[in-house]
């Protein structure tokens, strides 16, 4: 869990080559105790086989994102990889990669309260997600894949560049922005 007060960080960072092995984490959950405002737990993995892999957590959770800033993230970057192959549920978290790194997303079920950020050729498929109340995705010459989507609530979807968001069965848009540029 994240700390308890206002702005309090937990970052877990891997760089150039480090590998992080968490093989017992099943949940990362931002506490719902003391000031949860601008609260964040970030995990980021930046640069060529930079690795953070936590084979068992299935829950990612930030309790006040959505309203104050405060998101916590997964991010990918420049070869970097999260595997994260169980998880189920994310709600309040920031998820952003490029297409040269790899964040493993294809178990998550439950998604709220979140943004997806495809960016520089990335494609990001989330393959069981029926609804995502909340949630922000944006592909940024990138490609986001949503085959079970059906519902997005108070969420939007934004294409720049040579972007492509794919969802065959979203037939509930309410609330929603659809932005292309």
């Amino acid at each position: 869990t994240g700390g308890t007060h206002y702005n309090s960080r937990l970052n877990i960072s891997v760089w150039d080559g480090a590998e992080l092995l968490l093989p017992k984490l099943s949940a990362i959950n931002d506490g719902a105790s003391g000031d949860a405002r601008q609260r964040a737990i970030n995990l980021l993995a930046d640069g060529y086989a930079s690795r953070i892999h936590a084979p068992l957590l299935t829950t990612f959770t930030d309790v006040d994102s959505a309203y104050n800033s405060g998101y916590s993230t997964l991010t990918g970057l420049n070869g970097g990889q999260i595997s994260i192959p169980a998880i189920e549920s994310m709600a309040g978290i920031a998820v952003s990669r490029d297409r040269s790194s790899d964040i493993t997303l294809s178990s998550v079920v439950n998604l709220s309260r979140s943004v997806i950020n495809a960016t520089r050729g990335a494609n990001i498929a989330l393959p069981l997600v029926l609804t995502a109340p909340d949630t922000q995705f944006t592909a940024d010459s990138a490609t986001i894949q949503l085959p079970a989507l059906t519902s997005l609530r108070r969420g939007g979807l934004t294409l720049r560049g040579e972007a492509n968001i794919h969802v065959p069965l979203l037939t509930n848009i309410d609330g929603s922005s659809l932005e292309v540029s």
